[in-house]
């Protein structure tokens, strides 16, 4: 997908990934790393592959899915986590 919006030109691709992920890795208490550890993977995988990609760093950026409280079953308290790349 990265590499098809770079080929179209797209101005702006925004990642979403969660905390867990990359220089995060350790926010989440460890059970629930443990039963997210997959999808969390492939999310850091993305999140590389977007940083080497051909699109500049004005034309991404990645969100993380944040929490105040590290309790993942409240969606009510999620809020977003903007890391701009400029």
């Amino acid at each position: 997908m990265i590499e098809a919006a770079a080929k179209k030109g797209v101005k702006k691709f925004i990642l979403l990934t969660s905390i867990g992920v990359g220089d995060s890795k350790d926010a989440p208490p460890q059970q629930v790393y443990d039963v997210l550890k997959p999808v969390l993977i492939e999310k850091g995988k993305a999140e590389e592959r977007l940083k080497v990609s051909t699109l500049t760093q004005a034309e991404w950026q990645i969100m993380k899915l944040s929490h105040q409280s590290l309790d993942f079953c409240k969606i009510n308290d999620c809020k977003f986590e903007y890391h701009w790349h400029s």
